[in-house]
């Protein structure tokens, strides 16, 4: 085992230990799972840290931005013309607040 992936694992047990209520949530490089011919594929720990995700229209964020942008794309018709710029802003990110979620995020990248 490589160094680095030694590492990585003995700071996502830190983190586990140190936040034993957060869930541990595996982020998945697309390129490891290339197609559905298998039931398992192979991937390599990478960098983790305590962060925050959200789900969304099937879709998993980690950029508060990126979601907030996603959700103006599918919602702008909701938003009338007196609105000023700020007040959208301010309504999108009240209305994406709470899908927010504190978790312990590990990177699953392509093994060596």
């Amino acid at each position: 085992m490589e160094t680095a992936n030694i590492n990585n694992t003995e700071k996502l047990l830190q983190l586990v230990k140190e936040n034993p209520t957060l869930p541990v949530v595996p982020l998945v490089y697309s390129e490891i799972v290339c197609d559905d011919g298998y039931a398992y594929w192979l991937g390599q720990f990478g960098d983790c840290d305590v962060s925050e995700y959200a789900c969304y229209n099937e879709r998993f964020y980690t950029d508060r931005e990126e979601l907030e942008e996603d959700y103006y794309n599918r919602h702008d018709e909701e938003y009338d013309s007196s609105m000023s710029d700020d007040e959208i802003t301010m309504d999108i990110k009240s209305k994406t607040e709470s899908m927010w979620t504190k978790a312990i995020i590990v990177w699953i990248g392509l093994p060596d």
